[in-house]
């Protein structure tokens, strides 16, 4: 693999131009967000996927607060935490004193650069070594962050039957990338860490020496910090790697060798992943918190159609191809050929499987077209890929201009958070609907017993008690259970309220029709 010296000399203001690039045109809807509204309204920070990204907003506040071990606010069940979300956590501790949120925001906005840059570079080594040359390897490796496959069809009426009966471009970060980059820098620096552990693994594969192997490991306990499933693409990935190559030189010392490069390789990350193994089974939190998170696999035409053109001119580049196919690439056909069983393992985030997927499919395109440079086909390759971008993009700034909810909190509520935070400094409960339990752990202190699908256990049983709750709270004792230690009840102007509170509850803030009692 290129050294980093070497990379430094040749390729690093090249590339920092692209990726400089990339994030500046994908932060256009977060500055056009970021400007002062008529009407008072603050943005969130977020322009897709709010709940989740107020989850992070929340996650920093943690480590803001002196946590290094996660413990979710969006639950009231006392919990141990777990080593997840170092990330965040770690984010957190550059912020503190005036204005702490916008730091976050800020923050997070610098965290993206760095995952788009940091992806960028690993997946321009990983192409080159699989025998891209300098041009196409930028071309593959800057799909991966800002390209998209067939999605357009859903415009034209074309059926996908996934999730709402979108196409996978619009809600799989982990199959294309430009959701990645455009607000999902954990992933990317994961994936970065999955490019740079095959990159040295190919490199590794050269020189045979025991200790490169083991160094290409080392990026998979740095991919684990971020996605702690990555190592597991990793292993299974390095295990195709090699018994491609077997399959070329068969002989009984091939397989004893690759047997001890493979655990030499694996050796570093399974410690830590074998730790989440255990804490997402034997810990009650952890272990429902993992049993929420779906994250299933849309029917497999779906990915047929999202992949479509590429698998096309893959197939008439192999078929109408002179040159015989390499190892490398020999590599990246079973990779695509087997992505079936990768996102339809028997795992609840299965989609989470095809990362990188998208680099082998863009890569083998190229390989197999490269040296004929067929550039009507592979220019509609990129042409499609930015066309499905392009929607998105263009989704992401009117949600940005729009100014609706959840994009942006009224000003009326951000008042309410604002006298929340210096009432309350502990992480005390408290007990609010659905929207607002979503965003307090991103504005305050305080705890919520719901408000994130994945983080609130028994998310769906809770939402109930605490809509039963709000319209009769005298019951909040008997409702939900004593550990939960409810110490507020937070109502909005849209809410349902009982005819009278209970006499000994504390009315904390009577503000813009939003009611705060404390109840203990």
């Amino acid at each position: 693999m290129k050294s980093f010296s070497d990379f430094l000399q040749s390729d690093r203001r090249f590339l920092i131009a692209i990726a400089v690039l990339i994030f500046g045109v994908t932060a256009v809807p977060y500055l056009i967000g970021l400007q002062p509204r008529s009407d008072g309204s603050v943005f969130s920070g977020f322009v897709f996927g709010v709940e989740d990204g107020n989850s992070y907003i929340a996650k920093m506040r943690q480590g803001m607060l002196g946590d290094w071990i996660y413990r979710t606010p969006y639950t009231a069940y006392p919990q141990a935490g777990t080593f997840t979300n170092f990330s965040y956590l770690l984010l957190g501790k550059l912020a503190g004193g005036q204005e702490s949120r916008l730091q976050l925001i800020i923050l997070f906005q610098v965290f993206r650069f760095f995952g788009v840059f940091l992806c960028l570079w690993a997946g321009y080594h990983l192409a080159a070594l699989l025998g891209l040359a300098r041009v196409p390897a930028i071309l593959v490796s800057s799909l991966t962050l800002i390209g998209n496959g067939l999605g357009w069809l859903v415009l034209i009426g074309v059926p996908f039957r996934g999730y709402n009966q979108l196409p996978l471009e619009f809600y799989s970060p982990e199959s294309f990338g430009f959701l990645m980059t455009m607000g999902l820098p954990h992933l990317l620096f994961s994936r970065a860490g999955l490019f740079l552990s095959l990159a040295a693994f190919l490199a590794a594969k050269s020189s045979n020496r025991s200790r490169d192997f083991f160094k290409a490991g080392l990026w998979l306990v740095f991919s684990w910090i971020f996605q702690p499933q990555t190592p597991l693409i990793a292993y299974f990935l390095a295990g195709l790697m090699a018994t491609t190559d077997l399959l070329f030189n068969r002989n009984a010392q091939n397989w004893k060798r690759w047997m001890g490069n493979l655990s030499v390789f694996s050796i570093s990350s399974l410690p830590f992943v074998l730790i989440s193994i255990f804490q997402f089974t034997f810990d009650p939190l952890a272990s429902g918190w993992y049993a929420q998170n779906q994250i299933k696999s849309p029917p497999f035409t779906d990915y047929l159609l999202s992949y479509g053109l590429n698998f096309c001119l893959i197939i008439v580049g192999m078929v109408t191809r002179k040159k015989r196919m390499n190892t490398n690439e020999w590599f990246l056909l079973a990779w695509v050929l087997l992505l079936p069983v990768l996102v339809y393992a028997p795992y609840v985030m299965q989609r989470r499987l095809a990362d990188g997927v998208w680099l082998a499919i863009c890569a083998l395109t190229f390989l197999v077209w490269q040296s004929r440079w067929n550039k009507v086909g592979l220019t509609a390759v990129v042409a499609s890929s930015l066309l499905t971008s392009l929607i998105l993009w263009i989704g992401a700034v009117n949600a940005a201009v729009s100014g609706a909810q959840p994009n942006f909190v009224p000003a009326e509520r951000t008042e309410v958070y604002e006298l929340i935070a210096e009432l309350e400094q502990n992480r005390s409960v408290v007990v609010a609907n659905r929207q607002l339990s979503n965003e307090i752990p991103a504005w305050t202190n305080l705890r919520v017993v719901i408000g994130h699908g994945p983080e609130s256990i028994l998310h769906d049983l809770l939402l109930e008690k605490v809509q039963l709750v709000m319209r009769w709270p005298e019951l909040l004792d008997q409702t939900l259970p004593g550990d939960f230690d409810v110490n507020y009840l937070l109502y909005a102007p849209e809410d349902v309220r009982p005819a009278q509170f209970p006499e000994e509850w504390e009315r904390i803030i009577d503000l813009n029709g939003y009611l705060l009692f404390r109840v203990k």
